[in-house]
């Protein structure tokens, strides 16, 4: 196995970094959209505009908070490590890549 790997070492280095850099890139464009509308999202838009059609008087006041800070600052520190994963993957499929390239001294 090991000669396996010493023989093709440059073939797996370039496909290693290849593969790295087009994860980074999905991983990116993945987590790039900021805001899209989930369907339970856009549901409770519509039953929101509906009991503000109502009277008054037959809504309930029921009020849920829709989301707490410490789910707001957990939201915002997965997308900055998120944001760092993308980072590290696409430095490590060029380094990979690009040390498929050098020629060893012989």
């Amino acid at each position: 196995m090991l000669e396996l790997i010493i023989k093709h070492k440059v073939i797996l280095s370039r496909s290693v970094g290849i593969f790295l850099i087009i994860i980074g890139i999905v991983a990116l464009f993945w987590s790039k959209p900021e805001k899209v509308l989930t369907e339970n999202e856009i549901a409770e838009a519509n039953i929101a505009r509906m009991e503000a059609s109502l009277p008054k008087n037959t809504v309930s006041s029921k009020k849920e908070t829709k989301s707490s800070p410490f789910m707001k600052a957990y939201k915002d520190k997965q997308k900055e490590h998120i944001r760092y994963l993308v980072i590290v993957l696409i430095i490590s499929g060029i380094a990979f890549f690009g040390y498929s390239f050098i020629k060893k001294k012989e």
